[in-house]
């Protein structure tokens, strides 16, 4: 969808785009209480579960962002925290030249998750941009020294994981994005992306105008939609089924994009697009080729985005927004091979519950307790699964009166069932 001409002037570009996306918009966006005018780097959502990270601190909610926390610090010296990935029941944290801190406790309290992270030039392998998580492999994007790569194992560390970026003056990587067997990273300002898959011995280079270097153009964030991947970029949008050449470019009419970010609901690919008059939220259900339902917010810099419980989220830079997105259908998919993964917990009798577990395939599941705040309570299951339905029970013995999350975790997917005590 193109909505603007192309020989327009630029002021009369924005003026006329400002008005359509005014009268578009959808939804109000209001601030989050908990977290208002401080700049919020990073977001994650996972069902009802939502973490937001700022300068030293980040909040947390079970209930899909209707209560949060009290903020919780990281050993971090109020550096910003860039990146997060929760995983069995575990937040890693990436940090700003501190690297990578992890909590067993949702935050409560941390340790640093570094060891093996060395190498760049002046620790930029500390300034950790983001973070992804690929067959039971944790890897790092950082501002300077590339990727490195952890399996989360006892006694591994991390490791430097290929050497293409240096190569190609592209150790600044600024995003990572998985299908579930192919990664990408949007890294340099040479007009490309990088594409790693399994036993591949280094990143190949993926020109994103399909010819060759192309100076200044920098890819900023990617999603991959279940179909095809999606680059946002300081010229627009590029799309490719396969993250690699043909790609085809998509202009928004904005002029130059600061920054990108989306989050993915089914095949509905929400976007916000920070520009130099603030940021444009659109949507997309054709794998980001056309953009609908433009949403202004003036003044705004949008850095995530995230879905939890039919609402949008928007980190930026003065705090945390939220409205609703009643187009919400289904949540973002998982790897096919996890899709399918449920728990259910029946009301405790006898100071008992009963839990259900069904398993699409086999791995290592985990099954944790939360109270309200997102505190583990008590120890985490850890057990190997096989395909099929598992029956267990837990010990309710010791829980005061209240509301709980049960919490399942297999590989790449989450499944949760709330409980309660009387």
């Amino acid at each position: 969808m193109s909505l603007v001409r192309t020989r327009t002037p630029r002021s009369l570009v924005c003026c006329t785009l400002l008005l359509a996306a005014t009268a578009c918009a959808g939804a109000e966006w209001l601030p989050v209480e908990a977290i208002v005018g401080t700049p919020v780097f990073a977001l994650i959502a996972s069902g009802d579960t939502l973490i937001a990270g700022a300068n030293g601190v980040l909040w947390t909610s079970v209930d899909a962002g209707f209560r949060w926390s009290a903020p919780r610090t990281l050993p971090v010296a109020g550096r910003p925290v860039q990146a997060l990935l929760w995983h069995a029941g575990r937040i890693y944290a990436g940090a700003s030249l501190k690297g990578v801190f992890v909590s067993d406790d949702f935050g409560v309290t941390w340790s640093a998750f570094n060891t093996g992270l060395t190498g760049g030039f002046q620790d930029s392998q500390l300034d950790v941009t983001d973070l992804e998580l690929q067959d039971g492999t944790l890897y790092a994007a950082t501002a300077g020294a590339g990727v490195y790569a952890r399996r989360l194992v006892s006694g591994a560390a991390w490791a430097p994981f290929g050497v293409e970026f240096e190569i190609q003056q592209a150790a600044n990587v600024r995003a990572l994005e998985s299908d579930g067997t192919r990664l990408l990273a949007s890294a340099g300002v040479n007009g490309m992306v990088f594409v790693r898959d399994p036993g591949n011995p280094d990143w190949v280079e993926s020109d994103l105008d399909n010819v060759g270097v192309h100076a200044g153009l920098a890819a900023e964030t990617a999603v991959f939609t279940g179909t095809g991947w999606i680059v946002g970029s300081n010229i627009g949008i590029f799309r490719s089924p396969t993250g690699a050449e043909p790609w085809t470019r998509t202009s928004l009419g904005l002029g130059p994009v600061d920054w990108s970010a989306f989050a993915l609901a089914g095949t509905r690919v929400y976007g916000a697009f920070s520009f130099a008059a603030g940021a444009l939220v659109m949507q997309s259900t054709d794998d980001g080729a056309t953009w609908a339902q433009p949403d202004f917010q003036p003044g705004a810099f949008v850095i995530r985005l995230a879905l939890s419980g039919g609402s949008l989220f928007a980190a930026r830079t003065d705090g945390l927004w939220v409205r609703s997105a009643p187009e919400l259908a289904s949540p973002a998919p998982t790897p096919a091979a996890l899709r399918g993964l449920r728990v259910e917990a029946a009301a405790p009798a006898g100071g008992r519950v009963r839990v259900k577990l069904e398993c699409p395939g086999p791995g290592r599941a985990t099954i944790s307790v939360l109270d309200v705040l997102g505190r583990r309570i008590g120890e985490r299951l850890e057990f190997d699964v096989s395909a099929g339905v598992r029956s267990l029970e837990l010990d309710t013995t010791g829980l005061p009166s209240g509301h709980y999350l049960l919490a399942a975790h297999l590989d790449g997917a989450t499944a949760s069932a709330r409980f309660s005590v009387i």
